[in-house]
């Protein structure tokens, strides 16, 4: 099967004869870039800016980082190192498990291509395109993906967005269609991580992480929908920055205690408390207490 391995040795050779490309690149694709950013985007939309347009961002973003990471236990690929011992593996970058599809290229194209059609700044649009390729591109240079693994993340990247931006587009104004599309995403997400677990001998940890964030979100946003049907205040520069910054504080005093106290169980749990804080309890507080409005 091709993978175009190939390509990985020009890289590796550039990379080796300057140095400065690794720490670069690895700073790229820390999880700041490929998981708090996108998140903080979805959630800077959902409180601040526009909610539909949030809801497309979390509905593109959070599958398709799901599917690449659970899928990668289906198609079982090895990493570029392990397919070829030339290429020599890169200590201290985020690269753990089968390596097919990449899931930093389906977050950063899920993310950042919606993320700059939405923003009517095109510098933020461009800085935006700028960083998702710079993304995609070290996970090439520093020789943790193929370029097969790098296509297929960016199907499943752009798969992700019509689906969502589709779905949204009909279901968004209408309670059952909204209701029946988010039950769809929860059956076939709990179908793909029981076969995930049953059949392909997935990483429990790892899929109880990402379950965590997942069930959290669909909890949120149904309990929004059903009980509270949030709407941003229309306030000004300050008020949003300060609900923003506020609501990010939240998600991180939920988050990090729970993965402290137990990074094993505590991050599904305190995952999918910060989810239900993020799309529900928050906003329930903004508009109940009037608080940043």
């Amino acid at each position: 099967m091709w993978t175009g391995i190939e390509l990985l040795h020009m890289l590796q050779d550039i990379r080796l004869e300057y140095p400065i490309l690794e720490d670069f690149f690895a700073a790229v694709s820390s999880r700041i870039t490929y998981l708090a950013v996108p998140v903080a985007l979805n959630l800077l939309f959902y409180w601040c800016i526009n909610k539909k347009q949030g809801e497309i961002l979390a509905l593109s973003f959070v599958p398709a980082l799901l599917f690449t990471v659970v899928s990668k236990y289906g198609f079982d690929q090895p990493r570029p190192w392990e397919l070829d011992p030339s290429i020599i593996k890169v200590e201290g970058v985020n690269a753990h498990g089968p390596s097919l599809p990449s899931g930093h290229t389906a977050s950063a194209i899920s993310t950042f291509i919606p993320a700059s059609l939405f923003v009517r700044n095109r510098l933020l649009g461009v800085a935006m395109i700028t960083l998702m390729v710079l993304i995609i591109v070290g996970r090439l240079v520093l020789c943790v993906h193929t370029p097969l693994d790098i296509i297929c993340g960016i199907i499943v990247g752009l798969v992700a967005i019509a689906i969502s931006w589709k779905s949204m587009g009909i279901a968004y104004d209408d309670d059952r269609s909204y209701h029946i599309v988010n039950a769809a995403y929860a059956v076939f997400f709990t179908v793909l991580f029981i076969v995930s677990l049953v059949y392909w001998d997935a990483d429990p940890k790892n899929i109880a992480w990402f379950a965590g964030i997942f069930y959290g979100m669909f909890i949120g946003r149904t309990l929004d929908r059903i009980c509270l049907r949030y709407e941003i205040p229309q306030t000004g520069i300050k008020e949003h920055a300060l609900r923003f910054v506020v609501g990010m504080v939240g998600c991180a005093v939920i988050l990090l205690p729970f993965i402290a106290l137990n990074p094993v169980w505590g991050s599904p749990i305190g995952g999918a408390l910060m989810m239900i804080w993020a799309f529900f309890i928050y906003p329930y507080i903004i508009t109940k207490k009037r608080i940043f409005c």
